[in-house]
């Protein structure tokens, strides 16, 4: 079995893969603790871990594991990783199944980068755009030649309603709901409208700019808010919300 953890900012993603196959899944609010990480893999034995972290209080997990499995983890440059068995740490460049044509690699989200070598991996030879409704909402292009260009970078949803609130003196902050009224006849309605109306517009928009530039154009909706925009996307597209973890275990596979 092969292990992918994505320490992300708001939750802990854990994905158990045989072979190329997501068997298992696993979200935990925050930063996991040894102790919960050690239960999760009680009953699985572990070929090899992959480790994606943006947190800043995450090193003493990290270490945990790297001691106890052959681990790859993602560099904080992200553009090479750090292999680790029980007896030895080596540095090496991460090859990654496309060429990544990002000005500036060094800040490149690790998510980013799982995102775009998932989509290299499931349409090859093909214009992919990713669109992943997280905490972010982010747009990343992978061409047909296997080219990583980048993006684009926007507050997520749950963002959006949190600074309505946080730079407001009296505006509530509220929860999304499945659907959002064009018209708001309420303050709550009102907001919805203007947050979840406004993103789904947004997406479309930006869906358009990309076709236009490339017709025939492949998309892979991703993120904890994608079933927020599937049924407004007018084309065939690729829902996956384990595509950041599909992608992370498609980098361990390709760089062991």
């Amino acid at each position: 079995m092969k292990l992918v953890i994505d320490l992300g900012n708001t939750s802990t993603k854990i994905g158990i893969f045989n072979k190329s196959k997501l068997k298992k899944h696993i979200v935990i609010d925050g930063l996991i603790s040894q102790k919960e990480f050690q239960k999760i893999i009680s009953s699985v034995t572990i070929e090899s871990v992959i480790i994606s972290s943006v947190r800043s209080d995450s090193q003493k997990l990290e270490n945990f594991i790297e001691k106890k499995f052959r681990t790859i983890n993602l560099s904080a440059t992200a553009t090479s990783a750090t292999t680790t068995t029980t007896t030895t740490t080596t540095t090496s460049p991460l090859l990654l199944p496309f060429k990544n044509l990002y000005k500036t690699p060094a800040t490149l989200g690790r998510d980013r980068i799982a995102n775009a070598a998932a989509a290299a991996n499931l349409f090859p030879n093909k214009n992919v755009l990713i669109i992943d409704a997280g905490t972010c909402l982010k747009f990343d292009f992978v061409d047909e030649k296997s080219n990583y260009y980048g993006g684009s970078i926007a507050p997520g949803l749950l963002m959006r309603f949190k600074a309505l609130h946080e730079y407001t003196g009296r505006l509530p902050l509220i929860q999304p709901k499945k659907s959002a009224k064009l018209i708001g006849q309420t303050t709550e309605d009102s907001i919805r409208s203007g947050v979840q109306q406004g993103m789904i517009n947004e997406v479309l928009e930006t869906v358009s700019q990309y076709e236009e530039l490339f017709p025939g154009l492949n998309i892979i909706l991703t993120g904890g808010d994608w079933r927020l925009f599937v049924e407004h996307l007018k084309k065939s597209i690729f829902a996956d919300p384990f595509l950041t973890l599909k992608g992370l275990h498609y980098i361990l596979e390709y760089n062991t």
